[in-house]
């Protein structure tokens, strides 16, 4: 029946593996007749026909200690993603969720940030005999880097952190760097990420400011700042520095009335996840036709105007990126239909300061602007899908805290955070409407910063409509991405995977095996399964992107793309002149992901005063169901809001996107907004 509510609840344990053959049980608070989830996955329960309310979620299974939560479920499809643990385990907090991880007493973690960063690390490390070891994530740029420090010695009460261990954040400290000691949070194979010495912790509303720097420095911790997204939160700092008994001063704090969340600050690795113009290279841009932009742009023309053919220059797309956006890029920074310029702004919140190009870490922030929103008709080079709109770049550091994320995100909505860093930016001239993140992190846990963060754009930001936020999904493979990607999977998010562009090379050979495990002689077709896109209940929508990495990691069928000026290996400009400021060597998701950012920018071109949700919705429902065939226990579409017909499928979320048929959903509705209020 319509209305009803399905719940999808994935666990996984410490390593990060899935938890089979648990017991898992719903009832509605204050009843006590309980619902039993089925294993449809391995470690994903799955139950339907609820109604609407308050759950109760009980987790149970031998050998695992037995956890209750409490979740509003709504109508339609919701999922949650918790870790059991075992006795004597670890574990922290994140939203109310208990994360559990394995500590590691013979190994630190340092993040450092300033001109050379991973070599003065490596220097001082030896300075100090001890041993820099390698970490499966490279920086992402020379002025910031995570790397992990084998500790010396017996470990002492607090930790492994020694006095050789802090003379070397002392002595990079003195080179002028910027060092975040932490301590190693590992969770199966992913890589390793930092505990700090800080927690952020929110009070109840009636406690000020004095109480709380009370009960601190009670706790043995100082008060370091407030943060705005959290009412009444605090980040507090244990100027003894990191160790796993932190954990336990944030249960001891919880334990009080007067204290809503008291969570580590995590250090955190990023990853790194694409009407006919002109433009000499908009016949590789063989996506754009297939999600029918074209189409879409003749729809904005006859609905808004010749001038927004390809966009409000109102509405402003935020990129965010570990190596950041090129500020000199000709398709990135060309002057719009109402003569103001493309780019509002590129930060490096590393350097808080502007983005230079010799700052920027490589090409992909580059790439995933142009893809979103490159200028077209301009008889140079590529188009994005929102040519015509505005366009904020942001490299975000790597390593980073959540609260860092936090910071740069309100600003990039024009929101305040309460960040007091010298030189953080000021709030952008036109803050963002959509924000795109073509990046993520393994087994992170989703904070309570950063999910009041989330909860902010998309409450206050747009003057209370929100802010759309895409997320890709990662290149993963045949595997759910729920648990690995968790900022992708909030509900809050558009979650982006990626479908088979046209004419894909068949067969193929994939690194990455298909639903039966094989990766040769693998068939491809458009409108399929990418070799490397994950799967899960969370998943919202794909767009069109490369086909598979072959045996070698090398993109197969990739997409052409904007890259640093002078970078590339195409020339986009017509004629006698060269400008090799664009390749075809991008792909994945993170090509997706701002393709779909750039339709959320049309769709809100098209109806400015949509809500945030409902520019999901549009985009949802209008999607096109591709490889409705398939019948894959996993693949194959299910039926979410009780009218009998299959919709969703955890391989393609509502399906492919269909730009066109987006604009003109909204465009619909904001003729019967219009219409209603004459």
């Amino acid at each position: 029946m319509p209305g009803l509510a399905n719940l999808t609840v994935t666990i996984e344990d410490s390593a990060a593996s899935p938890v089979t053959g648990a017991t898992v049980a719903v009832s509605l608070v204050g009843t006590r007749e309980r619902v039993r989830l089925t294993e449809d996955v391995a470690g994903q329960y799955v139950v339907g026909g609820l109604g609407p309310g308050e759950y109760e979620v009980r987790l149970s299974r031998r050998g695992f200690l037995t956890d209750t939560y409490q979740r509003e479920l709504r109508p339609g499809r919701n999922s949650l993603g918790l870790v059991m643990g075992r006795r004597g385990e670890r574990f922290y907090l994140a939203a109310g969720l208990k994360i559990y991880f394995r500590p590691v007493d013979d190994r630190v973690l340092f993040a450092v940030y300033g001109p050379r960063a991973d070599q003065q690390l490596a220097s001082a490390t030896r300075e100090q005999s001890m041993e820099m070891l390698p970490m499966r994530i490279e920086p992402v740029a020379a002025d910031a880097t995570m790397r992990m420090v084998a500790a010396p010695g017996e470990n002492g009460p607090r930790g492994p952190f020694t006095a050789d261990l802090f003379a070397i954040g002392t002595l990079l400290e003195s080179h002028g760097l910027d060092v975040i000691p932490a301590l190693v949070v590992q969770r199966g194979d992913a890589p390793p990420q930092g505990l700090t010495q800080e927690l952020l912790v929110q009070f109840a509303p009636d406690v000020s400011e004095s109480e709380a720097r009370q009960m601190a420095a009670d706790a043995g911790l100082e008060v370091r700042r407030g943060v705005s997204s959290t009412p009444n939160g605090y980040i507090l700092r244990d100027p003894d520095g990191p160790s796993y008994e932190l954990l336990d001063v944030a249960a001891e704090l919880l334990a009080d009335d007067a204290v809503l969340a008291a969570e580590p600050q995590l250090l955190m690795e990023l990853e790194k996840d694409a009407f006919t113009p002109n433009d000499p290279l908009y016949n590789l841009q063989t996506y754009l036709p297939l999600v029918d932009a074209d189409d879409a742009w003749e729809e904005l023309a006859g609905f808004l105007g010749d001038s927004q053919r390809g966009g409000s220059p109102e509405i402003c797309i935020a990129v965010f990126d570990p190596d950041g956006v090129t500020p000199n890029h000709p398709d990135l920074t060309s002057v719009l239909s109402n003569g103001s310029a493309k780019l509002v702004a590129s930060v490096n919140f590393r350097a808080m300061a502007a983005q230079t190009v010799g700052a920027l870490g490589g090409d992909h922030g580059t790439q995933c602007a142009g893809t979103a929103s490159a200028f077209f008709n301009d008889n140079r080079g590529t188009a994005g899908v929102a040519p015509n709109c505005r366009l904020i770049g942001a490299r975000i550091p790597s390593p980073a805290t959540d609260v860092m994320m936090a910071d740069a995100f309100l600003w990039a909505a024009g929101i305040d955070n309460g960040n007091t860093t010298p030189g953080f930016p000021a709030l952008p001239a036109q803050p963002a409407d959509v924000i795109s993140n073509s990046w993520g992190v393994s087994n992170a846990a989703l904070s309570t910063a950063l999910q009041n963060a989330f909860d902010q754009l998309t409450d206050d930001a747009r003057g209370g409509r929100g802010c759309v936020v895409t997320f890709s999904t990662g290149n993963l493979g045949y595997m759910q991405f729920s648990n690995v990607r968790r900022f992708a999977a909030y509900g809050r998010n558009l979650a982006v995977g990626a479908s088979i562009n046209v004419n894909p090379t068949t067969p193929v050979t994939s690194s990455q095996p298909d639903p039966n495990g094989n990766t040769t002689n693998l068939a491809a077709a458009v409108d399929r399964r990418a070799f490397y896109n994950p799967f899960g209940p969370e998943m919202d929508v794909v767009a069109p992107s490369h086909t598979c990495y072959d045996g070698g990691g090398n993109l197969v069928d990739p997409t052409t793309s904007t890259v640093r000026v002078g970078n590339g290996a195409l020339d986009g400009c017509p004629g006698t002149a060269v400008c090799n400021d664009y390749a075809s060597n991008f792909g994945g998701t993170s090509h997706a992901s701002p393709t779909i950012a750039g339709t959320a920018a049309l769709v809100l071109s098209a109806f400015p005063l949509l809500a945030w949700d409902e520019a999901h919705e549009v985009i949802r429902r209008t999607a096109v169901r591709i490889d409705a065939g398939q019948n894959n226990a996993v693949g194959r579409y299910v039926d979410t809001d009780g009218d009998g017909v299959g919709d969703f499928s955890q391989w393609y979320g509502f399906g492919r996107v269909d730009v066109n048929d987006a604009v003109r959903e909204a465009t619909k509705l904001a003729v019967a907004a219009y219409q209603a209020w004459t």
